[in-house]
């Protein structure tokens, strides 16, 4: 099979190109920075460089492919402009591409839980990042139900793994510096992926039709709460156990305020107490499953414990 990836130079998007040329699929990549594509080339990838926001680019990358795994994402630090312009009008145009250039591709759309934990009546809580990923679900919805698009959804959850250079990284920084705290709400069924357990999911959606028109939940099914895979992480790295556990209401009000006086004087890196970090440490999964398919067999196989040791192994 063809398959069209975009943010194929990400943590995400550099694994599943791995996997998907190990499957033996042809890969054409989306690549805005050339020094990033060196060993995709090694490996056989086709590489179009160009950035997401270019349209123009967009039609050569989707000329021959089956199936667009849009994976490209503004996920850290940025300004609300920049998560619009990536996330949201990124996809607008990936959609719009397919439409015009090439109606016989489907899409395979990397969507976020934090898309699904997104209260409409209460955006201002949110993140940037959540609030983008939410929007762009409602863009994709639109191609649906205007033009036909043939579109599978998958929600991943926090991921970690080889390779990783934020999610972990960061945790394993304040908890070297003993600056980590806990939120209450993280207690139970934390929503974590260990990498290769979701390079298998969208293998599966990928390749397989059957996929068309429906939700999948990439994440590692009610193991632990995010607070005690932060002390498994403190564990395993040799520092303290973090035990401040804080309300999240206030906090996040808090983090409101800081965020707000950062944004009026410029400053374009994420304070310490930002929305994203309350959120990560008392993130859960306690939502409804009914809107999300089990029906391609897929299950992550790699347990919480043995995730954390490769990854450790890999820094």
């Amino acid at each position: 099979m063809n398959i069209a990836i975009t943010g194929a130079t990400g943590f995400l998007g550099k694994r599943f190109a791995q996997w998907a040329i190990r499957e033996g699929n042809k890969i054409i990549c989306l690549v805005h920075t050339p020094q990033k594509a060196t060993d995709l080339i090694k490996n056989g990838a086709e590489i179009v460089y160009g950035d997401i926001r270019n349209k123009e680019v967009l039609s050569s990358l989707m000329q021959n492919a089956g199936v667009c795994v849009h994976l490209a994402a503004h996920v850290h630090n940025g300004s609300h402009q920049s998560f619009r312009q990536v996330n949201v009008d990124g996809t607008e145009n990936i959609c719009q591409t397919i439409i015009q250039y090439a109606p016989w591709c489907r899409l395979v759309h990397c969507s976020s839980i934090a898309a699904l934990r997104v209260n409409p009546r209460y955006k201002f809580l949110a993140t940037d990042y959540a609030l983008s990923k939410w929007a762009a679900d409602r863009i994709v919805q639109k191609y649906i139900e205007r033009y036909g698009l043939q579109v599978t959804f998958v929600y991943p959850g926090l991921i970690y793994g080889p390779g990783d250079k934020q999610f972990l990284p960061t945790l394993i920084h304040y908890l070297g510096k003993n600056r980590v705290f806990l939120v209450r709400g993280g207690e139970k069924s934390a929503p974590l992926i260990y990498i290769d357990d979701l390079c298998r999911l969208f293998m599966k959606v990928a390749t397989d039709e059957r996929s068309v028109g429906k939700h999948y939940l990439g994440i590692q099914e009610g193991e632990i709460g995010i607070h005690d895979f932060i002390r498994l992480l403190a564990t395993n790295a040799g520092y303290r156990l973090p035990s401040l556990i804080l309300p999240k209401i206030p906090l996040m009000g808090l983090a409101i305020i800081v965020e707000a006086i950062y944004y009026l004087f410029g400053n374009k890196q994420s304070p310490f107490l930002s929305k994203r970090a309350i959120d990560i440490v008392s993130i859960n999964a306690d939502f409804p499953r009914t809107r999300f398919s089990n029906d391609l067999g897929w299950r992550a196989e790699v347990s919480i414990e043995e995730g954390l040791k490769r990854t450790l192994n890999g820094y």
